[in-house]
């Protein structure tokens, strides 16, 4: 494409209602960026909702996507039943799998009791993350599928997880800031959707916990350059 061109849209981008985005990558010092975005859509009205958990105070936290309650409460019930820390990754994935796959299956089954067909909003995604001085990303589907993520990675999950990871790509061409980073491409995510209220949440997770503040960081030096 020559220099100055300019690219002209024959017709206007269809904005979606509403964009979910959970993201999280290893940081090069060891430490776990874990992100999402502001809201959520309960069918009618959208409201503003924390969609990122801490287990307790241990280097636990996960992301959900869809349904909060099965993401943030009955996941989090099996998440406290567990020993941490994990021995066994290798189990404990699979272990995770299974859990979060019956958990969906009891929702599917409650929904269609009430006379519904389930739908993805009847199920969750989850993305969680935990540093006991060995960094891990599982990524959990409602599809039961588990993998972990590789080092340097980014993991996004939700409605808007492939935008997250498109745009982060092409942000890593300008910019070797991971939190920056990552934090833009949450919003550029979201923003492809009609109304979103922005970036939620930027966790940074080491051995000794979670700093919540991340965020504030990162809009504090935008203030100062």
């Amino acid at each position: 494409m020559g220099r100055g061109m300019k690219i002209t849209l024959t017709r206007p981008l269809k904005l979606k209602e509403h964009m979910t985005v959970i993201a999280a990558i290893e940081d090069t010092d060891g430490s776990i960026l874990l992100g999402s975005d502001s809201e959520a859509n309960d069918g009618a009205v959208l409201f503003h909702m924390q969609k990122l958990r801490q287990l307790d105070d241990l280097p636990v936290a996960w992301g959900v996507a869809d349904n909060a309650q099965v993401g943030l409460q009955d996941f989090a019930i099996w998440l406290r039943l567990q020993e941490w820390p994990i021995q066994d990754w290798d189990v404990f994935t699979n272990s995770a799998r299974s859990a979060l796959s019956e958990i969906n299956g009891k929702a599917r089954a409650d929904a269609r009791k009430a006379g519904l067909e389930p739908t993805e909003s009847h199920v969750a995604d989850v993305l969680l993350v935990t540093n006991f001085g060995e960094p891990h990303i599982l990524s959990l589907g409602k599809d039961a599928a588990a993998f972990s993520v590789p080092s340097g990675h980014l993991e996004a999950i939700g409605s808007g997880g492939v935008h997250a990871k498109i745009a982060y790509a092409a942000l890593s061409r300008v910019l070797p800031d991971i939190p920056t980073k990552m934090a833009l491409a949450i919003e550029v995510a979201i923003q492809t959707a009609d109304g979103c209220g922005g970036i939620g949440a930027l966790w940074r997770m080491t051995t000794d916990g979670v700093d919540k503040e991340v965020i504030k960081g990162i809009q504090d030096a935008k203030k100062t350059n």
